[in-house]
Parts: structure tokens; C-alpha cells; sequence
């Protein structure tokens, strides 16, 4: 029999929109996972950029009756007409009975740099668009709905394209030159002006706005809120991992923009935005020695701890002329070396651990961990061409992008930050009353993940939400595995195995549980714990990632796949499953 298909539950992390996490089986939807997180959070994409998730940063893009999108001698329509996707779901933008600019907008939040701008728009009574962004270059261009071409531009570059049925692709990229601006739709008269007299009723469709960071349009993104969406990660290449993470605070502010004045520079200096960062634009900074001789060298920032508390401390950084990085907490024992041209860890100090991590194009993302034994934190970069000397000629340096310090054992994914810290909130998906799906006496669950050796507990659990019923898969602390089962709050069958894992190892994991009879887990193709359970009688309506009944232990291993069994598998099939 084929194990894939006995399964009443299957997950790929590829199919997603805000809220949702589909599953391949049952394929009615039934089976789909709710999913949490309340903020925005970063990804590495499958081009091996990091990006904001998701890529569009546009609210309610296709919901313009919405007060988000303010009217400026306009009305909206909802649902007006059939959208590009075959959906009754495209507005229509209809002028007032004045003279005026009749148009719709809303704010935009984003750093200096690319942007891309472009809404999906049709003819109606009237048959051309403008866009334009509201700031101080106010780039534009307008869109002729009836040609399918472009009337006029300034300031940005624009695109058409056909997308059928009368719809056209409209947009612009352009320079975001403030922290605030507004892109703006209006409508353009039969003489191309967008100043004139309508007529009440008149007016074009729109459907699916979006921006996003570069001079690329990505594909379209549908969004509400822009905060419950599920994170694809691709650290690594590969196919996609779905990210789960605690909520943890960025708490150095700038994380980027080293040359600002938050940042104390000591002997060093930094070329701002000279190089082309992680996230595909020119925005990384280069930290600079001076060529004094007999000083340190270095740039660093001072916040606030909890004392006795662990942090971490995270950069992304670039062999330059010079290829050493050191990053410390002020305390010349407790850091670390990295070396930039073999992505190799160095010289490690008390108290502390240290990871690098591969990215494309020469970066690597490098991090310390270590408890605070006062109430500060310090984060100290420096660059060099040798591992413990600090060297400069005054030109030579490293590119450093994306600073990062959180509280905690080990550093997340990034969290930007400009004037103040940020907090990206807990990612949670679930999925309940599906007791039909799941075996109540016997069943199997299976996970892939990419471990993460967090130190804390993370689970994956059968139940009802709550601690009483429950079949938990651990991985517990940083090295071993664990399964426990709860039937009416009395523990059945807890066992932990004597095997380890390593970070960042691929875990094929099956946990084969069983009323009265040997129940497991297999782990790469190998039995790592195996005892007989006692009764077990069911009360198991949902799956739950990231909760031990009502405690939130968030499995923070990137996610490959999941099954849901209702039947426990037999030892080879298991065997199978498992094996790498």
C-alpha cells in the first residue's frame, strides 16, 4: 500500500494566502490549517532574498470601499464586475459631480530605496488611469485603458500590460524618497486630464494593488490586514519550509542604517548603502578601520537587560577588502570570530555560542548567544583582514546589513527596524474539529523538519486543544525526542529516547501510537523510544503546531511536511516513511 495515500491529513508548506495553510488531502478544504502570527515577519524567498511576508505592503488590496482607502471626490462600488482572477470581486472607481482630481489613496510606511507600484484596471465610462505617488519627486504616469499603452510618465518607470478581458496590468517603479508617502489612483478624462467637471457616474474598474521593495513587479499578493501570513522559507535552497517562530523584539533600532548617529562609531567609519544587501537593493553599508594605529576599531550600541537573561546577537556581513568579522557584547572574552571568505566559525569566548550561516551572493548571516550578567547589552562589530587584531588603512572594510538583538537562546529571522524597536509577534497554526480525520485509539503522525537546537520545547500535538487529551511529538531541549499521550488529563504512555539531533539536521519524524500495544517514534528511518501504552479511548479533534495543550511550545524547526494517519503503522511502514 502506498503510506501517502492512507493518510487522511497531508501538508506541503506551498499553498497559502493570509490566514490559511491549504492541505493536499482531504481536498475540500476541511483539512486546511488556520494560522496565526498578528504581525509581519521576513522569509528568505525562493530566489534567496529576504523579503517582508508577505511581498505586498499594500492593506485591503482589493477591498476599496474600505476605510483604508480614502476618497478624494470618489465614490466605490464594490464587486462591481468580474475580476481578473474569473471573481465578482473587481470595484468600480466612480467620480463625483465636481471639479476636482477624482481619486482614492491611502499612506505607504517604507524605508529609502526601489519600490514597485501597480493595480490591475479597466475601462469603463471612462478609459485612462493615473499613478502616482505623493511624495517629494511625485512620480506619475498615465495609463491609456482603451490603447493599452502609456500616455505620459515622470519621475519613475512605467509598465502596461494585458492580462485579458479588458484588464490591464498598470504601474511604476519608482525611488521612495520619504518615510511616508501615498500611492494614489485617479481617473483621467477623454482629454487626459485628471482635473475636470464628472459627471456622478462615470468612472473605470479596479481590482489587486500592490507594492513592493525593488524595480521588479512580484506576483500578485491578495491581502486584508498583511499580518496572518504564512512564511515559505527557503534558507538553504530547496523547497520550501514552513517558519514558525516565538514573538521576539528587535531591540536595536536602525538595524540598517549603520551610518546613523544611534550608531557609535570608534575608530571606524561607514559608507552607507554601497553595496547591494540580502534583500536585493543597494542598501548595505560598509564598516570602515581607520588607519590609526593601536586603538580598537569598531562601532557598536548599548541597550537595556535583563540581567542574568540570555540574548542574542545577530549581522549579516560580507567579505569586503578585509574578510574577519567580531562580533562581542563589550566584554573582549565573550564574542566571536567569523570568517568571511570560508563561512567558518573562529575564535569563540566564555560564555558564549556562535553560528554562521550561508546565504547567497557572499553573505552569511552571523550570531552570538550568551547570558547578560548585567542590566546592558552591548553590540560590537568589527571588521579585520586576521582573526584577533583589529588592522585599518582607512578604505579597506566588510559589508554589514541587518543587525539584530533579542532575547533569547538563539537569533531569528530578521526584524527590521528604523527609529524604534520592533516586535515581530508568535507564528501558531492549527486546526480543529476534525476528530474524524484522526485515529482515536491508534494513528501515526508524521513531520519533516529542519531542526532547530532551540533549548526549549517544541511540539506538535493531536487533541482537543487542551492539556487533558493529547498525542505530543518533542523535540525536547536541544537533543532529544519525546512522546507523550494524555487521555482525560491522565499521562498513558510519556516516553524520551537517549537519541540526539543535531541543529539544522533533517528529521523525518513518525510517532506510531497504539491502545495497549508498543507504541514509537521513528526518527531517519530508526526506532528511537518504544514502550507499551495504556489504554487509550480517543477525544482527539484537532492538530496544533506549536501548542501542548493550553502552553504555547512553538516548534521553531522549520516545517517540510506533515501527516496524519488514522491507523498506526506498522514497524517497516514506518521504517519507510522515516528513512532519508
Amino acid at each position: 500500500m502506498s503510506t501517502y495515500t492512507d493518510a487522511s491529513l497531508i501538508y506541503y508548506p506551498s499553498g497559502y494566502k493570509e490566514d490559511k495553510i491549504y492541505s493536499l488531502k482531504p481536498t475540500d478544504g476541511s483539512g486546511d490549517l488556520t494560522f496565526t502570527r498578528a504581525s509581519s515577519a521576513t522569509r528568505v524567498n525562493a530566489e534567496g532574498l529576504i523579503e517582508t511576508s508577505p511581498v505586498n505592503l499594500v492593506e485591503q488590496s482589493e477591498t476599496f470601499d474600505n476605510a483604508f482607502w480614502l476618497k478624494g471626490a470618489a465614490s466605490i462600488t464594490a464587486n462591481a464586475t468580474v475580476a481578473p482572477n474569473g471573481t465578482t470581486t473587481a470595484d468600480k472607481f466612480i467620480e463625483s459631480a465636481t471639479l476636482d482630481t477624482h481619486q482614492i489613496y491611502t499612506s505607504f510606511v517604507g524605508n529609502t530605496g526601489v519600490a514597485t507600484l501597480f493595480i490591475y484596471a479597466k475601462k469603463a465610462e471612462r478609459s485612462a488611469i493615473q499613478i502616482t505617488i505623493d511624495q517629494t519627486t511625485d512620480p506619475s504616469a498615465i495609463f491609456n485603458l482603451d490603447t493599452g499603452v502609456i500616455y505620459s510618465s515622470a519621475g519613475c518607470t512605467p509598465f502596461i500590460e494585458s492580462v485579458g478581458n479588458g484588464w490591464y496590468k498598470c504601474g511604476i517603479t519608482y525611488i521612495i524618497d520619504q518615510t511616508t508617502s501615498y500611492p494614489v489612483f485617479r481617473i483621467v478624462d477623454s482629454s487626459f486630464s485628471v482635473v475636470y467637471t464628472g459627471n456622478g457616474t462615470s468612472g473605470i474598474f479596479l481590482w489587486g494593488a500592490q507594492i513592493n521593495i525593488g524595480a521588479t513587479a512580484k506576483p500578485y499578493f491578495p491581502t486584508t490586514d498583511r499580518l496572518n501570513v504564512p512564511r515559505i522559507d527557503y534558507t538553504g535552497g530547496g523547497c520550501g519550509k514552513l517558519l514558525l517562530e516565538p514573538q521576539r523584539t528587535n531591540l536595536i533600532t536602525y538595524s540598517s542604517e549603520f551610518d546613523n548617529a544611534a550608531w557609535t562609531k570608534s575608530n571606524s567609519t561607514i559608507s552607507a548603502n554601497v553595496t547591494t544587501s540580502p534583500d536585493g537593493t543597494t542598501n548595505a553599508d560598509k564598516i570602515i578601520p581607520s588607519a590609526t594605529a593601536s586603538v580598537n576599531k569598531y562601532i557598536y550600541r548599548s541597550v537595556s537587560a535583563a540581567s542574568g537573561s540570555v540574548y542574542s546577537i545577530a549581522v549579516f556581513a560580507k567579505a569586503a577588502e578585509y574578510d574577519r568579522l567580531r562580533i562581542e557584547d563589550g566584554n573582549n572574552s565573550q564574542g566571536a570570530w567569523f570568517n568571511l571568505s570560508s563561512g567558518t566559525v573562529g575564535t569563540v569566548g566564555a560564555s558564549t555560542t556562535a553560528n554562521i550561516e550561508a546565504l547567497d551572493n557572499g553573505w552569511y548571516r552571523c550570531s552570538i548567544s550568551k547570558a547578560t550578567v548585567t542590566t546592558s547589552v552591548f553590540f560590537v562589530i568589527v571588521g579585520s583582514n586576521a582573526e584577533n587584531i583589529q588592522v585599518g588603512d582607512g578604505t579597506s572594510g566588510i559589508y554589514i546589513y541587518g543587525a539584530q538583538l533579542e532575547q533569547g537562546s538563539y537569533s531569528t529571522s530578521l526584524i527590521n527596524t528604523t527609529s524604534t524597536a520592533v516586535t515581530r509577534l508568535a507564528d501558531s497554526c492549527s486546526k480543529t474539529g476534525i476528530s474524524d480525520k484522526i485515529g482515536q485509539t491508534e494513528g501515526t503522525l508524521f513531520v519533516e523538519v529542519n531542526a532547530n537546537a532551540t533549548g526549549i520545547n517544541q511540539d506538535f500535538t493531536l487533541g482537543d486543544g487542551t492539556a487533558n487529551n493529547q498525542v505530543g511529538l518533542r523535540l525536547e531541549g536541544p537533543s532529544k525526542f519525546q512522546l507523550y499521550v494524555l487521555q482525560a488529563g491522565v499521562v498513558v504512555f510519556s516516553e524520551i529516547s537517549v537519541a540526539t539531533f543535531s541543529q539544522g539536521q533533517n528529521l523525518k519524524m513518525a510517532a506510531v501510537y497504539k491502545s495497549g500495544a508498543v507504541t514509537q517514534v521513528f526518527v531517519n528511518g530508526v526506532s528511537v523510544l518504544s514502550a507499551t501504552a495504556d489504554s487509550i479511548t480517543g477525544n482527539l479533534s484537532g492538530f496544533f503546531s506549536g501548542r501542548n495543550g493550553g502552553t504555547l511550545n512553538l516548534m521553531n524547526s522549520p516545517v517540510k511536511q506533515i501527516l496524519v494517519f488514522p491507523s498506526a503503522l506498522s514497524d517497516a511502514e514506518a521504517i519507510t516513511l522515516t528513512t532519508l
